[in-house]
């Protein structure tokens, strides 16, 4: 499979969402729970222009995944706890699409990296992952669009 990295220019960005620290094995699980769970409370407190899902990964390890997960919403929304709210700034990064199962989708970080070394860029600030296929609404894993956006410093 051949990756794109393009380099684009992101807006700020809001995302409502939980955190949790998460074993690494068990992020699928995590997902499926955090995921709705955000998103039913943005709903309900009507946040305005509510999008895609998006995990953002401020740390992991072969154990351990420091996560967030949840939903764009428009600026201006202040969601009620458990749900925090994050600015994503605006800035420079990298952005691979890609098209696959969930589980493969470590190739897409590992070519932003790799563009990163051989660039002498660093990377600044959390992974995200942006959801843009709803697996409920499309069952083939080789047509789910997830955007790998990594900010640069």
């Amino acid at each position: 499979m051949t990756l794109t990295v393009e380099l684009v220019e992101l807006p700020t960005r809001y995302v409502a969402a939980l955190r949790e620290q998460v074993a690494t094995p068990e992020l699928s699980d995590a997902f499926a729970r955090l995921f709705p769970a955000a998103f039913g409370q943005a709903a309900q407190e009507g946040a305005p222009d509510i999008g895609h899902v998006v995990a953002l990964y401020h740390a992991m390890d072969g154990a351990q995944t420091d996560v967030s997960a949840g939903v764009e919403v428009g600026a201006g929304y202040a969601p009620s706890a458990p749900l925090t709210l994050i600015e994503l700034p605006a800035g420079e990064a990298l952005q691979v699409d890609f098209y696959g199962p969930y589980t493969e989708i470590g190739a897409a970080h590992q070519a932003a990296l790799a563009w990163c070394a051989e660039q002498g860029r660093e990377p600044g600030g959390a992974h995200q992952e942006r959801y843009i296929t709803d697996p409920e609404a499309e069952p083939d894993p080789s047509k789910w669009l997830t955007q790998v956006i990594v900010p640069l410093k």
